[in-house]
């Protein structure tokens, strides 16, 4: 038996864990180029459920496991899939920290040129509705302006 499936094994056995480990498989996978795909099907209705875990703790997991997850896809050249990630998340975690927020900006950026242009289309809807609250400024015709 392999060490990662004694670590998957390991995770079964203690699904409090499954999180946190995730995240430590998502980052060895891309380090090491191990396409881990089997595991993502494996627990994908679990991973699922994680997006709508509200403690801060587990929030952190899962952003740290879904960063990581974007970057793993970017390393197998799947940047449809990393860039679809990215947007799922930015759209769908409106209480992230500043620097998780970047971090996932700077990756779409990153990989601009491979997404579709409803993706970037997405992308420019959430940017102009995060500068649409913002005092002194309006979005008028794709237009930044100070009001």
């Amino acid at each position: 038996m392999s060490v990662l499936s004694e670590y998957v094994q390991f995770l079964e056995d203690n699904p409090e864990e499954l999180l946190p480990g995730l995240v430590t498989i998502m980052e060895t996978a891309s380090l090491h180029l191990v396409n881990v795909d089997d595991l993502l099907e494996r627990f994908s209705e679990k991973i699922e459920d994680f997006r709508n875990l509200e403690d801060a703790t587990n929030r952190t997991h899962y952003i740290r496991f879904s960063y990581h997850r974007a970057v793993y896809y970017t390393k197998l050249q799947r940047y449809p899939d990393c860039v679809g990630l990215i947007l799922l998340f930015l759209t769908s975690y409106n209480t992230i920290n500043d620097a998780d927020f970047k971090k996932f900006v700077v990756l779409f950026e990153v990989y601009r040129e491979y997404a579709s242009s409803e993706q970037i289309e997405q992308y420019q809807n959430l940017c102009k509705e995060l500068l649409k609250h913002e005092e002194g400024i309006s979005i008028c015709d794709d237009d930044i302006r100070s009001c």
